[in-house]
Formats: C-alpha cells, sequence, structure tokens
C-alpha cells in the first residue's frame, strides 16, 4: 500500500517514524510519500531511511494534483 507521512508533525518528525517503521521490519510491499513545506526534503536527518521515500509531494500543494500524484503512486503499489 501507499504510506503518506508530513515530514513536521506534533510529538514526531516523519522521518522518525519512518526508521521505526523499518525497524519493525514494515517496510515490505510499501510505497512511502512524504508531504513537506521544507524545500529540500532530500536534506533530512535520517540518512539510512531516504531510500525507502519514493516521492515528496511539497505543501501547499493544489487538491488536484495531489490526487493526481497518489493516483500515480497507488499504480506503483500493484
Amino acid at each position: 500500500g501507499l504510506v503518506l507521512v508530513d515530514v513536521m508533525m506534533p510529538g514526531m518528525d516523519g522521518w522518525t517514524l519512518l526508521q521505526r517503521i523499518k525497524n519493525e521490519n514494515l517496510c515490505d510491499g510499501r510505497i512511502f510519500c512524504m508531504l513537506t513545506a521544507i524545500d529540500d526534503p532530500s536534506d533530512g536527518p535520517m540518512e539510512n531511511i531516504k531510500e525507502l521515500v519514493t516521492d515528496y509531494i511539497r505543501k501547499p500543494f493544489d487538491p488536484d494534483e495531489f490526487i493526481a500524484c497518489v493516483e500515480d503512486l497507488l499504480c506503483l503499489c500493484g
């Protein structure tokens, strides 16, 4: 399936969440996309999990473009 994760969340950032998902071996068969208002989200603090992120959707985003992007990512899921 597709997992959408915001880079900046209260209590835990998206990078930490992805690290926990990876540590629990919950990555197989999943595509991860991060929502972000950060200019260059690939500069995240977790070098060893960047390969998990298939795409970034930058905020603010147009709802129609968001839906189109999610549909494209879902096609990669199977």
